[in-house]
């Protein structure tokens, strides 16, 4: 339950830390006690359907499980649960003894540390060479490879190295010796080239990707609590999760272009909205940032909910989110006899989180700030068209379905973030600085970029 509650506000370090992940530790310790006592607990209980349940669990785990889930926690503790049945109540009687032990699995098995190993430079290698989503059929392919390699590298390698008889210690440490002369040049080399992201300064372009996400932090801390200050100006309210943060900052950073308008917002899930505004903020529809004064939120909320002329749907749209749009969200704002403007969602790019590096960054890296020339941008910029997922722009054709079927206005993001005619999706401002700090946020620069083009575009018709 310490997982769980601490995951909702630091997920990252909730995932890696050695507290949070200490009850699963402790359950594997307590379940080979249990197993080396002199009673040999489980040998009394004969239960060994409970080891098929388990092996359900792990299934069901498959399917139940999505990448917004926060974990460890208690609703990802089914594999755990599911593992030490397994361990305690299998035996020869039971199915999962007999699925886990036939020949397929168990050769798997046998070359599961060398999938392990292999699976994840394949994987990266690939994501390098080509950015972007990877496709089911290029995902097939790299398994099949993944599996080729590893079936290769633990006959020749992993089971003699195993042999006592045929390496011996004087061969192991040489080996060691050598793999770690071969690493190091490795690196030295890597760093020389410029193969690593470094602290590089193209134009304005700032590679720090934390050091951005933090100045569009600071900027939410400023503007947590909005409210309507002028009544006679067409007032429109966003509502949405980060990427509504987004659509905020380009209006509110562009108040200049945008005299007639006053922009407001209210931070939540769109499946979590109707929860938000009765201040019930528990589990996955918590707060989005830190921590709010709640009372002054939801007295915010209603005056501008009371006086908005447009309310403004955006978002990362999650399946949840489009379920509670059409059956929830859209009739209550109807009730409230508001006009509904619906956005898209914005186009994704690739993005490695754990570097973290854009797909900008990746192709900056090795060029030199004399090379970056108007076409190598023009190309960047069209590998990013490219590199468009075809499940947002399906789901943006299934929102644009919801807003016809319910006659409201619909707004499609890609309409300024990419040029369709010429093909390439704008990274660069026309200062030079990064429009983007992960694989669809904009920077504060590219909040005030892309402002500029819906000024200009008449993007946010109300007509």
């Amino acid at each position: 339950m310490g997982s769980h509650k601490f995951g909702t506000t630091y997920a990252s370090f909730n995932f890696y830390s050695l507290p949070s992940r200490f009850w699963e530790i402790s359950l594997g310790c307590c379940l080979s006690f249990l197993n080396l006592s002199k009673n040999n607990f489980f040998e009394r209980y004969k239960g060994y359907y409970l080891s098929d349940f388990g092996l359900i669990l792990i299934f069901f785990s498959f399917f139940y499980y999505s990448d917004t889930m926060i974990h460890p926690s208690l609703k990802t503790s089914l594999a755990t649960i599911g593992t030490a049945l397994i361990i305690c109540f299998n035996n020869h009687r039971s199915f999962t003894y007999k699925f886990l032990s036939s020949k397929p699995l168990v050769y798997i098995g046998l070359i599961s540390f060398s999938l392990y190993l292999w699976h994840y430079v394949i994987f990266s290698y690939f994501r390098s060479v080509y950015p972007g989503e990877v496709n089911l059929i290029y995902k097939l392919i790299l398994i099949c490879l993944t599996f080729i390699i590893s079936i290769f590298s633990y006959h020749v390698i992993e089971k003699n190295f195993r042999n006592v008889k045929m390496i011996s210690n004087k061969f192991l440490f040489i080996s060691i010796s050598i793999s770690y002369i071969v690493l190091i040049s490795f690196f030295v080399f890597y760093i020389n080239n410029g193969s690593f992201l470094k602290e590089k300064k193209f134009l304005n372009i700032n590679n720090d990707n934390e050091a951005l996400r933090k100045v569009w932090i600071e900027k939410i801390e400023k503007n947590k609590i909005t409210r309507f200050s002028n009544l006679d100006k067409i007032n429109i309210l966003i509502i949405g999760n980060s990427h509504a943060r987004d659509m905020y900052n380009i209006f509110n950073l562009n108040k200049k272009l945008f005299q007639e308008y006053e922009f407001a917002i209210f931070d939540t899930l769109i499946e979590c909205y109707l929860e938000n505004i009765k201040n019930n903020y528990n589990d996955r529809c918590s707060y989005l940032y830190d921590k709010v004064d709640k009372n002054r939120l939801k007295k915010a909320y209603e005056f501008n909910i009371n006086n908005a002329d447009y309310v403004v749907l955006s978002a990362e749209w999650s399946f949840n989110d489009v379920l509670k749009l059409e059956d929830d969200v859209i009739p209550y704002l109807k009730n409230l006899n508001k006009k509904i403007i619906l956005t898209s969602n914005s186009p994704k790019f690739f993005y490695e989180i754990k570097k973290p590096f854009t797909l900008l960054d990746l192709k900056l890296r090795n060029i030199k700030t004399e090379n970056l020339t108007k076409t190598t941008i023009e190309e960047i910029e069209k590998l990013h068209y490219i590199s468009v997922t075809d499940v947002i722009l399906k789901l943006n054709d299934w929102l644009e379905t919801i807003s016809k079927r319910n006659n409201i206005k619909y707004l499609r993001k890609e309409n300024f973030v990419c040029e369709k005619k010429r093909k390439r999706c704008e990274v660069i401002t026309s200062n030079g600085n990064k429009i983007y700090w992960d694989n669809s946020h904009y920077t504060i620069e590219g909040a005030k970029h892309f402002g500029k083009i819906i000024y200009e575009r008449k993007w946010l018709d109300l007509d």
